[in-house]
């Protein structure tokens, strides 16, 4: 009986384990660079925090965000995790993203 408790928990586990992975698979990573000329950083800036703050809305957004580069604040990078690669491609033909793009 000692040896199949600790088998059983391993096995538990390792199950655990690769259900995580299998939902680690699924999601979709999407980061994109953007580069400003330096008088336009400010006005960028604002417009990829409005753009974060209604993408964060979309179905199956996990988390949506705006990174500004320290000493070159006129390079951004948009990080995005989506729950599968449907919602990733959803939020690309959203209104706002499409507006966001011209």
């Amino acid at each position: 009986m000692k040896l199949r408790i600790p088998s059983l928990m391993g096995t538990v586990c390792l199950s655990l384990g690769l259900v995580a992975a299998a939902q680690a698979a699924e999601q979709a990573y999407v980061v994109t660079y953007i580069e400003v000329a330096p008088s336009a950083k400010d006005q960028s800036a604002d417009l990829l925090r409005r753009l974060a703050k209604i993408s964060r809305k979309d179905a199956g957004s996990v988390r949506f965000e705006i990174l500004q580069r320290v000493g070159h604040p006129g390079q951004f990078a948009i990080l995005e995790l989506w729950d599968d690669k449907k919602s990733a491609d959803a939020h690309g033909a959203t209104a706002h993203t499409r507006l966001f793009r011209e």
